[in-house]
């Protein structure tokens, strides 16, 4: 029974919270400074401590794929990262304080990822360190170096427990469907400044922040990347087999309208990667063996005419997208396209006479302050004559080779084609040998992993940015099966009976096989 009188209790309460309110109330008189922000941020973390500590996980699957920022963190980093940092720390003490709690161990998948976290923080200190421009550094672009690790360890989060076999469709959409908050930033054209603050949270992108919102001229990459995210979940959720097999045309409609969906972000690479991803995982099923086949070839010619003829009336975002087929589209669009594709050819050939400079020790994530002050000035910008000098200072290279050997040298290069092999085995392993009430999530995630490093060493890739991606999906699919798959040992006695044969026995006159019956012969009448 507690004997603390109830006056002293209320009197604790207002020792602290009335100091508490004064100090918030002073650093709010400025609410869009720094210390402000920052100062309100970790209360409110405080105060959500208990939610975090039962909900992390749950947290982290979700926010990896989200579009949502920590706002009144330095640098405004990604919620996924921040829940990365977060539940690591909570499961790490959880591992501490309880011995039942394991990391789940996949070894031919974590030593390429250490190896991985060795060679970035070997290059950061060998090129200048983790220096934070908000901390009083010269050096600018630090931060892409723990949006890096933070990605890499991503891995170990994820892994920090299974997914409940009872659970793993709920784990699925939290995973695959956190790409539908993007959409929210799109919606900064139509609002009113009384919700200004939730795109603090959710920012917009660059075209619609800035431009005159016109449908069909204005890029809406959140409308085309939220579609992207339910096109993919409907196919780890269903698989192929269940939108076409369906009992009705409802999936079948639905998937097919998120195709042309995605055309309104005007991201050509889209595109491309959910073609990839609609044929390896047609093969994956086997509906290549199937009567799928036939009808599925004349629905695609039927709908190949329909885009040749329609295509041209369709938005302009939506013909840039599907720029890199040799269609007949709007002068514009082709133009915007092809433009786009040509700084980064020119760009591309002016960068790799240096890679050799590079080979052995990589420039690293960071830059001079200098250097980012220059591509600042727009009047310099417009002066220059090659346009995309701002992505060489910044390592945006838009090319995924270029982006590893440039930055962390032949080292990197190593790293990554190891982590590359080892994630693809191991999700080839739990495709083949996982539970089969997982083997439609595992074909995705495989199908996904798969077009995903066809489209980095060969199309568009970033490698600071897209590690997470890569990352994310071993995870996820190590949590889903409890580890890699592995071949199920057959029982002995199958064992048995299939390594040996049978051999003729020679017998010798009057002798009888052993296990025979008595023998006839003296037995006559």
């Amino acid at each position: 029974m507690n004997s603390m009188p109830a006056s002293i209790k209320i009197l604790v309460i207002y020792l602290v919270c009335i100091p508490l309110a004064l100090f918030l109330g002073y650093q709010i008189s400025n609410p869009l400074s720094n210390d402000a922000l920052l100062t309100v941020g970790i209360i409110a973390l405080v105060l959500v401590t208990p939610l975090m500590l039962k909900w992390h996980y749950e947290l982290l699957v979700f926010s990896l794929g989200s579009n949502a920022v920590v706002f009144f963190l330095p640098g405004r980093p990604k919620l996924g990262l921040v829940m990365v940092a977060v539940s690591l720390l909570i499961s790490i003490l959880q591992r501490t304080l309880q011995h039942r709690s394991r990391f789940i161990r996949a070894p031919e998948v974590t030593w390429p990822i250490v190896a991985m976290l060795c060679m970035v923080v070997a290059t950061m200190f060998l090129r200048g360190g983790l220096g934070f421009s908000f901390m009083g550094s010269r050096n600018v672009g630090s931060s892409r170096y723990m949006m890096l690790l933070l990605g890499v360890m991503s891995y170990f989060a994820l892994t920090a427990q299974p997914i409940p076999r009872q659970r793993i469709f709920f784990y699925t959409g939290l995973f695959f469907l956190g790409g539908v908050t993007a959409v929210v930033g799109d919606l900064f054209a139509f609002a009113s400044p009384a919700f200004y603050p939730i795109f603090l949270v959710f920012p917009p992108s660059m075209e619609v922040r800035t431009g005159e919102m016109t449908f069909g001229v204005t890029r809406l990459m959140g409308l085309g990347l939220t579609a992207a995210a339910i096109y993919r979940y409907m196919l780890a959720r269903y698989g192929l087999r269940g939108i076409f097999y369906a009992p009705t045309r409802t999936r079948l409609v639905v998937f097919s309208a998120l195709t042309l969906l995605t055309g309104l972000g005007g991201f050509r690479s889209i595109i491309i990667g959910l073609m990839l991803l609609f044929c390896v995982m047609f093969y994956l099923e086997g509906l290549h063996r199937t009567r799928l086949v036939v009808p599925l070839i004349v629905v695609g010619a039927l709908t190949a005419v329909l885009i040749v003829a329609l295509l041209p009336k369709m938005p302009m975002t939506v013909q840039r997208a599907f720029a890199f087929l040799p269609l007949e589209i709007d002068p514009a669009a082709r133009l915007s396209a092809e433009t786009s594709s040509e700084w980064r050819i020119e760009m591309w050939k002016s960068l790799w006479p240096e890679v050799p400079n590079y080979l052995l020790l990589g420039k690293g994530l960071g830059f001079a302050e200098a250097d980012f002050e220059a591509i600042q000035n727009i009047e310099l910008a417009a002066r220059s004559p090659d346009h995309w000098v701002w992505a060489v200072i910044t390592g945006d290279f838009h090319n995924g080779p270029l982006s590893v050997i440039l930055t962390f040298g032949i080292w990197g290069f190593i790293a990554v084609v190891w982590l590359h092999i080892a994630g693809l085995r191991a999700l080839l392993r739990n495709y083949r040998y996982g539970d089969p009430e997982v083997r439609t999530i595992n074909t995705f995630v495989l199908t996904v992993y798969f077009v995903q490093m066809m489209m980095f060493w060969f199309v568009y890739g970033s490698m600071y940015a897209e590690t997470i991606i890569f990352v994310s999906f071993l995870g996820f699919s190590v949590a889903l099966n409890n580890g890699v798959a592995q071949p199920k040992a057959e029982s002995p006695n199958v064992m048995s009976l299939r390594g040996t044969r049978e051999r003729p026995v020679l017998l010798g006159p009057g002798a009888r096989p052993a296990g025979a019956g008595p023998s006839l012969r003296g037995r006559e009448t």
